[in-house]
């Protein structure tokens, strides 16, 4: 990752964050740019995230996200909320987004285009959607 004028810019990459990490920054995420914190690491953004509707986030090693202000307008697609995804799948991206954002600050979901199937789902947080 690379700082540049205040901003975060990331290339093209799988990257695997081993400690917790606080981005108050923009972030710029190139397609194909992927976050994957490990287990119990959590990655807290709290500033514009700038990035087209594919996965950025990936929460399958264990991790978790903290989404705040800017950063909780957030697509579905970038925890991998997509239609060409199965239930399961789909099931288990929806609930990391849904557990990534804030608990009383209200965020705004763009979801893709197209049929959306899940599973039952479930989440931690509360408050204005």
């Amino acid at each position: 990752m690379q700082s540049q004028w205040g901003t975060v810019v990331v290339p093209p990459g799988n990257y695997k964050i081993s400690s917790n990490l606080s981005i108050t920054v923009p972030i710029v995420f190139s397609p194909g740019a992927v976050l994957f914190p490990s287990t119990g690491v959590t990655i807290s953004i709290s500033n514009a995230i700038v990035a087209d509707e594919h996965q950025i986030f990936q929460t399958a090693g264990g991790g978790g996200f903290a989404l705040s202000g800017p950063a909780a307008n957030a697509y579905a697609a970038w925890f991998g909320v997509l239609p060409a995804n199965n239930a399961a799948q789909n099931t288990s991206a929806f609930n990391a987004m849904m557990n990534s954002m804030p608990a009383s600050d209200g965020c705004h979901i763009t979801w893709p285009a197209g049929q959306i199937n899940v599973n039952s789902c479930s989440h931690t947080k509360s408050g204005v959607w």
